[in-house]
Parts: C-alpha cells; sequence; structure tokens
C-alpha cells in the first residue's frame, strides 16, 4: 500500500448485520473519482479464485486507473453465514449489495460501473446487469447460460425422499441446500440479461468442461441484434478456468481492454 492514495488495496465488509459480506477494494487513486468494475467468482469459488486470477484481474485494471471491488458471496470465502444457506436470488441480492456499496465511495464516479461474472457468477452478473440501469459495462467469463442441467443431474444423483429428509446434497463437501436446488429450474441468466442495453464481453474456452462452450455462443445470440457491441470470444482449447498462463494472460489483457474502452 502507498501513501499517496493511489494503488491501494483495502479489506472491507459491507451488507447488513449477521450478513456481513467480506471483500477487497483496489483503489487506483483516492483522490479522484474514476470507474469501478465489480467481481462475482463462481459457484464454491471466492473472491481469489484459481491461480488468483480475480487478484491479478483486480491489480491490472487499478494499475491502469479502474477501481475494483471483488468480495465472497454470503456463506463464501470470508463472509458470514454457512454454504447451504446459499441461493441463487440471495447471491443476486448480494450483488446487488455490492453495486450499492460501490457506488457510496467518495472516489467511484456512479456513472461508469461494470460487472464481471466468472461460471455461475456470470449468471449473477446477467441477472445484475437486466435488473438495473446503473450499470454500463459486462464481462461474462465462462459464464452459465441455464441451470436446468445442474438441477437435473443433482435429481439423478439424489433420491428425492433423501433430499428431503436431508435438507441438503453433499456436493464434494459442499452443501448444496434445498432451497438452493429448487429455484435452479427457474433461473435463466439469459432472458434476464437481455434486458441490458450496455455492450457485453464474452469470454469461454472452447475446451470448458463444466459449462460447454455452448453456453457462450447462446449469450451471443441472444445479445447480438441489440444496439450495443457484443463481443464473443472464445479461447481454443481453453478449459472452464483458464488454467495456463497463456489463457490467463489472454483474459485479463481483454478485460483490461474492454473496461478501458467501455466505462
Amino acid at each position: 500500500m502507498r501513501g499517496d492514495g493511489k494503488n491501494m488495496e483495502v479489506p472491507v465488509v459491507f451488507g447488513r448485520e449477521g450478513h456481513r459480506l467480506v471483500g477487497i477494494m483496489h483503489i487506483a487513486d483516492s483522490r479522484e473519482k474514476r470507474p469501478g468494475v465489480i467481481l462475482f467468482h463462481g459457484f464454491t469459488g471466492n473472491k481469489i479464485e484459481p491461480h488468483r486470477i480475480f487478484v491479478k484481474i483486480g491489480r491490472k485494471l487499478d494499475s491502469s486507473g479502474i477501481n475494483v471491488l471483488r468480495f465472497d458471496f454470503y456463506g463464501s470465502g470470508d463472509s458470514e453465514g454457512e454454504f447451504i444457506e446459499m441461493t441463487f436470488t440471495g447471491e443476486v441480492e448480494d450483488a446487488f449489495t455490492a453495486v450499492d456499496f460501490l457506488k457510496q465511495q467518495a472516489y467511484i464516479d456512479p456513472y461508469r460501473i461494470g460487472i464481471l461474472g466468472l461460471s455461475m457468477g456470470g449468471g449473477i452478473a446477467s441477472y445484475v446487469a437486466g435488473s438495473r440501469s446503473d450499470i454500463k459495462s459486462v464481462v461474462l467469463l465462462s459464464a452459465v447460460s441455464s441451470l436446468v442441467s445442474l438441477a437435473d443431474r443433482i435429481r439423478t444423483q439424489y433420491p428425492e425422499d433423501k433430499l428431503r429428509s436431508d435438507g441438503f446434497v453433499d456436493y464434494l463437501g459442499w452443501q448444496l441446500g434445498i432451497r438452493f436446488i429448487e429455484e435452479l429450474p427457474n433461473i435463466s441468466p439469459v432472458d434476464k440479461i437481455k434486458n441490458f442495453s450496455g455492450p457485453v464481453l464474452i469470454i469461454h474456452g472452447s475446451k470448458d468442461e463444466l459449462v460447454p462452450v455452448d453456453a457462450a455462443y447462446t449469450y451471443h445470440n441472444a445479445l447480438k441484434e441489440r444496439n450495443a457491441e457484443t463481443k464473443l470470444l472464445v479461447l481454443e482449447g481453453a478449459d472452464h478456468t483458464f488454467n495456463s498462463v497463456i489463457w490467463e494472460k489472454q483474459v485479463i489483457d481483454n478485460v483490461l481492454d474492454w473496461f478501458s474502452k467501455t466505462l
């Protein structure tokens, strides 16, 4: 941390009592208003994400004059709550809270807010962009376009009576609560983001094993006819979380270029 108000990383806690969310604010320059970007992590993820890609995105953007907030959703990372309490709609509400918190900061230009979501966080970003009028630009990384397949997989692998009696599914040690599971068929990020009128960048790996690249084309086809730039970038050979130095650099460079141009 430097003492001249530039390029600081500051821990923050926000939200209501009993529902506190913990994050890190990357401050490009606290002496003047600059744009801000919020990063939404994925399912079972956190504000760091694999190979610290969220940390690297935050530092790359703040070194270029863009403030960044990365935080843990309720029940994830350092935030309050338990994962069994997590729901998609609850994370959307957390995202709204994060947007409001960011806009309140004196060094943020409230008219230049961008959001970025990874995996299920991309679905969250789609809901936020389609629900609010104060988002200017969006980046979707390996974003889910539907959660129906996850719901079907859970129901196939886990008997309904056991789900009802236990109240959760054991997903690799994570307790998926019944409220989360029940709402999955009703979640449609693609339909929601159609309400967004601003620019959208879609980045996806051609070899994504968790969210097939078809999801990226679904987003692109749904948005490309709007009167706003919609860009699709498919990284050949890349997996779900861009687990190579080359793929990671491509993602970070394109995210920086996009937000520098659209915010």
